[in-house]
């Protein structure tokens, strides 16, 4: 099991993403509260949630998440790859359960396939480390629906 990377807490954007959570100080502390339990290593969150606003449609957060992901060392290349992840040699194995994961708790295509991609990724991932990634789909999910929501994304 991978050591917890520190803490890198996400926060309200300036070029506002969040707007409903900035908008109700409750709601941006609730998601502060959920920020403060991720650990998971900071480029593969970026990573996984940059997929998730793939996904979603949430272009807002898309570019929020890709410019973050840079600075944590991610490439250009690897980010314009991400939307045919599964075609690209340029992720490793643990990414690709990673990004599968996400994948399937983004689309939900049933209760099948999402069991497929959680066991695979139970190969690349300790139980908590696990639950962290699935942590990461879900607030990744939910931020971009509340940015879509506010008209953002």
């Amino acid at each position: 099991m991978t050591a917890p990377a520190p803490l890198r807490r996400w926060t309200p954007s300036a070029d506002g993403g969040d707007r409903l959570a900035v908008a109700d100080p409750e709601v941006q502390l609730a998601l502060r509260g959920l920020d403060g339990a991720v650990w998971l290593d900071p480029r593969l969150r970026e990573l996984v949630a940059a997929r998730t606003a793939q996904l979603n449609g949430c272009l807002a957060s898309l570019a929020r998440h890709s410019r973050a992901a840079v600075e944590l060392g991610e490439t250009h290349a690897r980010l314009a790859a991400l939307s045919r992840w599964r075609r690209s040699a340029l992720f490793d194995a643990r990414e690709r359960a990673a990004l599968a994961l996400a994948d399937a708790l983004a689309l939900l295509p049933g209760a099948e396939r999402l069991d497929r991609s959680r066991r695979a990724a139970a190969r690349h991932f300790g139980a908590r480390e696990l639950a962290q990634l699935v942590f990461v789909c879900a607030t990744a999910g939910a931020r971009d629906r509340l940015e879509l929501a506010s008209g953002g994304g």
